[in-house]
């Protein structure tokens, strides 16, 4: 195998400087197409524990487990578990991947665990708040929101949608990890993004343009989207729930499963590669449950204790109603 370092003596595999290690394998993650976040996470966890490491020309040999134990301990302080995970796993892609490639003869890090993962509190949006959220911002951020939680898509996708991807009652995005989708919306969105298209995006419009301007003509990035969020959030009175656009991708998941949607329509609507995540979304659904089973229990329906619910189940369906036409749903 020749060396990858240029001219020099040759080395063995074992005692190849890891930096340079470090750099063919990003090379090759790059040639292989992985995602530009993908890329950038990776860099950041190799370059992260080649500066922990206390020795100044470390090799592939000090790629093992009390190495990689102590850096993550490190991290620890200021962390998530959900966190440690991601900084952890492209150090045990590129062990892999060294095994691979013949620099190493073994997985060395094969025993090392991610640290488990905590799931976290998922609170979604109700339609009230997202209403007030609409109605609190800029109308660029109106039209965010009524895509964002009408179609779930991630914020990066959103805010690199152009005119073009706009395609009758679908976007085209362009995914994560290069799986490109055609991500549908409703009527009501429709409406929303028609009103801004004809009434308050600036002009001109050309088919290859950023979809959502800001008002001084830049395009929307997703750090300006979430700012903007978090201050309509503010304006809105929203408490006790995170005002940003994942949470309105939580919160068209959990709507799209309570209204009918099913499990593999949500996957492939939100662009997941397996149904992990949206397993969490239908156990949060779960509690719909216990609410159909109130307007259905057999023995209830039998005994006519149903006709004292009757009444509060009208009312609650009056509010809905109206909490919907406050929305500008129809």
């Amino acid at each position: 195998m020749s060396s990858l370092t240029g001219s020099g003596p040759r080395v063995h595999p074992t005692r190849r400087p890891l930096r340079d290690a470090a750099r063919s394998f990003l090379a090759d993650c790059s040639a292989r197409a992985l995602s530009p976040r993908t890329l950038e996470q990776y860099e950041w966890s190799l370059r992260s524990f080649l500066i922990f490491l206390p020795v100044p020309a470390a090799v592939l040999t000090d790629l093992d487990p009390e190495n990689v134990r102590a850096w993550v301990e490190s991290l620890k302080p200021s962390r998530r578990p959900t966190s440690l995970r991601t900084a952890l796993r492209p150090l045990k892609v590129f062990a892999r991947w060294a095994l691979r490639e013949g620099y190493l003869r073994s997985d060395s890090l094969a025993v090392v665990t991610l640290p488990k993962a905590v799931r976290p509190l998922i609170v979604p949006l109700e339609d009230h708040e997202v209403a007030r959220l609409m109605a609190a911002g800029p109308p660029v951020l109106r039209a965010a929101v009524a895509l964002l939680v009408d179609t779930g898509v991630r914020a990066s996708e959103l805010c690199g949608l152009v005119i073009d991807d706009i395609r009758m009652e679908h976007l085209f995005v362009r995914g994560k990890g290069g799986y490109d989708r055609l991500a549908p919306f409703g009527e009501s969105c429709a409406d929303e993004l028609q009103r801004y298209l004809t009434r308050t995006r600036p002009a001109p419009r050309h088919g290859d343009e950023p979809l959502l301007l800001l008002p001084s003509g830049g395009a929307l990035s997703a750090h300006r989207l979430g700012e903007l969020m978090r201050k309509a959030g503010s304006a809105a009175g929203i408490r006790g729930v995170r005002v940003s656009p994942h949470t309105l991708r939580h919160t068209f998941a959990i709507e799209f499963l309570r209204n009918g949607g099913g499990e593999l329509a949500l996957q492939k609507t939100l662009g997941h590669r397996s149904l992990d995540m949206v397993k969490v979304y239908a156990e949060l659904t779960e509690g719909d449950v216990a609410a159909a089973h109130r307007s259905a229990s057999p023995l209830d329906q039998w005994s006519g204790r149903l006709t004292t619910r009757a009444g509060a189940d009208r009312r609650a369906a009056r509010a809905y109603r109206g909490a919907r036409a406050g929305f500008g749903v129809r």
